[in-house]
């Protein structure tokens, strides 16, 4: 079996270097000439000629957006990609998505559903589905890890963090006061206001929990938190762990009772619940 196993592993290699390559090929052929992406397409589609030509004709069109997890993970693919072959295109096309994700965010530290030209509730400040958290994770990586992202110039990389750093603030400013008290997040923002707005008719201003953990986990992975860089209350996420302790303590997630990292693991449970009518108020 041992002998067996090294000839075995020659053949599947390769072809997971070749499907690998075929998905960074589909992203690039679905990149728009703004530098983002779609959301919804299948990355294994796109290979026959008329698919490519269809794809072409695409380019300018301007349906990007960060909604379903669209162009930052295009762009965490893309430098995947590129660590593994050093094909330029994928570099080239990694950096015109970040430089996407750049122009995008708003004076107020915020980002949008979908850029260019956002109308209706994709002008808001979005958090569904990980929209707004799901491009500052990105942005945050690429500062902080130069293996990953070796391509991104040093320029970039500042610009991608002084990006968060507007962000952060953004993002504290939209807590949802309830009562008084400063409680969740919503899942859009009003752009200018930063009040909880509804999207589609169903989808009335509300505390939303699964964003809002998303909101939690992001700060609490910052390095060294300034207090303004920490949420006003411990009530909605961190049960008796104090702003002030979340300065000192290091957080890992739990996995099988101990910590990923070894740290000590101090967030207990997520609970939100809304409890007035001015829960709309920020």
């Amino acid at each position: 079996m041992k002998s067996i196993l090294p000839a075995i592993c020659l053949l599947i290699f390769p072809c997971l270097v070749f499907s690998a390559e075929n998905q960074a090929e589909n992203i690039l052929r679905h990149q728009r000439d703004s530098g983002g992406w779609p959301k919804n397409y299948d990355r294994e589609s796109g290979r026959s000629e008329a698919e490519k030509k269809k794809l072409q004709d695409k380019k300018s069109t301007e349906d990007t957006t960060f909604d379903n997890g669209a162009t930052h993970t295009e762009i965490r693919h893309l430098a995947k990609a590129f660590l593994k072959t050093g094909y330029q295109r994928y570099r080239k096309a990694a950096v015109k998505g970040i430089e996407f994700m750049l122009e995008a965010q708003y004076a107020n530290g915020g980002w949008p559903q979908r850029f260019p030209k956002p109308s209706g509730y994709s002008a808001h400040i979005t958090f569904n589905d990980g929209a707004m958290i799901g491009v500052m994770s990105t942005l945050r990586d690429i500062f902080r890890d130069k293996k990953a992202y070796p391509f991104v110039s040093d320029e970039l990389r500042e610009r991608c963090a002084k990006a968060v750093e507007r962000g952060i603030p953004c993002i504290l400013k939209c807590q949802i006061v309830v009562r008084g008290k400063k409680t969740a997040w919503c899942t859009q923002h009003d752009e200018k206001t930063l009040v909880a707005r509804k999207a589609r008719s169903y989808e009335l201003p509300s505390i939303s929990g699964a964003e809002s953990v998303g909101v939690v986990r992001f700060l609490m992975e910052i390095d060294e938190p300034s207090p303004e860089s920490l949420p006003q209350s411990k009530e909605p996420f961190a049960g008796s762990t104090t702003p002030s302790s979340l300065e000192s303590e290091k957080f890992g997630r739990k996995q099988r009772g101990r910590p990923r990292d070894g740290t000590k693991w101090s967030l207990k449970m997520l609970s939100l619940h809304p409890s007035g009518p001015d829960s709309t108020k920020s």
